[in-house]
């Protein structure tokens, strides 16, 4: 077993924190929509007409279809943001990570450049960072279900043989992996995941996805 001194410790979360202050961080959703042509910069699609109407009742509920609530995910007791502009009304899946993706990029960029190690950093729909190996694959893309009930139910990802994983949907990647779950208050809010294709996971790397979920959790909560 790998032993890990404490100032190598110490000088991994120096080295992720440094990472993370030298990145600016916006608003991953400013500006993105344009509500007069119903036009979304960000997925680079028009909002499409369901045709559904539903009434508001004694109490101003209203009630999402199940088939928009199974298409898009949305679980019994799960937030939603709300959104107004003029006579519009808009309901968006609500993340405490909305506005994590560029740290959770210079997370994975850190510790490529530090363990040449694969990183992946999701909320709970999608992934937010990605190490350059797996960038152009995943980054932006939704998870795959079995990805998504893992989070959700805060399962272990840990891999001590090598293993055939699917990370966004009929997106798969074989090797070892070794993830650690985001909490913010007890919720399961993402995941940090880390590959190695051909060797298992050593005990720094782990040691390191740990840091890195520690310090997400921490950052949210405040």
């Amino acid at each position: 077993m790998v032993n890990i001194s404490k100032e190598n410790r110490l000088k991994n979360a120096y080295n992720i924190y440094e990472a993370v202050k030298s990145k600016k961080i916006y608003s991953r959703y400013k500006h993105s929509f344009c509500w007069k042509t119903r036009y979304c910069k960000e997925s680079g699609d028009f909002m499409k007409t369901t045709g559904v109407v539903r009434r508001i009742d004694d109490l101003g509920r209203i009630v999402v279809p199940k088939e928009i609530r199974r298409s898009l995910r949305i679980r019994d007791g799960e937030s939603l943001e709300i959104f107004v502009d003029k006579d519009m009304i808009a309901l968006k899946k609500y993340s405490p990570m909305n506005d994590m993706d560029d740290i959770s990029q210079a997370l994975a960029d850190a510790v490529y450049q530090s363990l040449n190690a694969s990183v992946i950093i999701t909320d709970r729909d999608e992934v937010l960072g990605c190490s350059l190996p797996l960038k152009k694959k995943y980054l932006g893309r939704s998870l795959s279900r079995t990805l998504e009930e893992n989070i959700v139910d805060k399962k272990e990802l840990n891999s001590h043989l090598k293993t055939k994983f699917e990370i966004s949907d009929g997106l798969f990647e074989e090797g070892y992996f070794y993830g650690s779950t985001i909490l913010v208050n007890g919720d399961a809010v993402g995941k940090v995941i880390l590959y190695e294709p051909e060797k298992n996971i050593t005990d720094t790397e782990k040691h390191m996805v740990t840091i890195i979920t520690q310090f997400l959790s921490k950052h949210l909560e405040q």
